[in-house]
């Protein structure tokens, strides 16, 4: 754990657009961020997608951070918190169907003969007619 001073020193070189400053950061805090988020959504993939999203927010307004009394480790885990209230309130308007009330699906089977009805059904249709007869009966050949 780096100390506050350092973190400070970091923070300000991260403030002059200093990538490397920035990764040092990223490097110190990362774990903690993604264990916080990890714990809040329950999912690797969400949570990885979250804590990168934290800190590229954080690297985009890292010139509104101010070093008062709030650590830099606060304003991170604030970022990861509004970003996940933010992925909560989208999976609740999410509409979502229970497995037991899903339509049935077709068997590889079913598909295969579906797909060769309607591919001999197409191809009739467009096939030219060999008969010189005409639905009404008469011929005209």
């Amino acid at each position: 754990m780096a100390s506050e001073a350092n973190v400070r020193g970091l923070v300000k070189k991260a403030k002059t657009r200093d990538p490397e400053a920035f990764g040092m950061l990223y490097d110190e805090y990362v774990d903690q961020i993604f264990r916080y988020v990890y714990y809040k959504v329950g999912n690797l993939t969400e949570s990885q997608d979250l804590t990168g999203q934290t800190f590229l927010k954080a690297f985009e307004n890292i010139n509104s951070y101010e070093m008062r009394d709030v650590a830099f480790s606060s304003w991170l885990y604030r970022i990861a918190h509004n970003l996940v209230v933010d992925f909560f309130r989208r999976e609740s308007k999410r509409e979502s169907v229970p497995i037991d009330d899903q339509p049935p699906t077709a068997s590889p089977g079913e598909i295969r003969s579906n797909r060769s009805w309607r591919t001999s059904r197409a191809s009739a249709s467009t096939r030219p007619c060999r008969s010189s007869r005409t639905t009404s009966g008469k011929s005209w050949s």
